[in-house]
């Protein structure tokens, strides 16, 4: 049985370096998905009308808090999809959005043509950020994790 006991202690040691790794690891992962999913939503394009390069449509979002804040005047921004990305315009802001709620909201926007033709090959959906202070003033651009879907008809006054 001593035996064992030591067989099992100079095994394990070598391995401490690498439970260490994924520990830290592990934990990194859990802490960028601390930002992750604060803010969902589901999103319809209609009135869609091409000029030359640009495409012009009405956007309605419908946005989801889950950052665990009620939000005073945050707004979603709608941003280019390219990798090194450029706003293009947006809503107007929320007054107040309570922790766990959702808004309706509808913009006007004119896009780049090609901006468009990427949403519609699939794979690309909008980049929009919800952008709000935190309690210090502090600006913060979240990321609205999107999906497009046919809105009901909208009950907002």
């Amino acid at each position: 049985m001593h035996m064992s006991t030591a067989f099992s202690r100079r095994t394990s040691l070598p391995m401490l370096p690498v439970l260490f790794v994924v520990l830290v690891l592990a934990l990194a992962s859990l802490a960028a998905a601390g930002d992750a999913r604060q803010f969902i939503g589901r999103y319809q394009i209609t009135n869609v009308s091409e000029e030359g390069t640009s495409v012009h449509l009405t956007m309605r979002l419908e946005v989801f808090n889950y950052s665990g804040h009620d939000i005073r005047q945050g707004a979603v921004a709608l941003y280019t999809s390219e990798l090194r990305s450029d706003a293009i315009g947006g809503f107007m802001p929320i007054k107040l959005f309570k922790n766990t709620r959702s808004a309706d909201i509808t913009q006007e926007f004119t896009i780049p043509a090609k901006e468009y033709k990427r949403w519609q090959e699939g794979g690309v959906r909008p980049a929009l950020f919800f952008l709000f202070n935190d309690a210090s003033g502090k600006t913060l651009k979240r990321s609205v994790t999107v999906s497009r879907a046919i809105l009901p008809n909208s009950t907002a006054r």
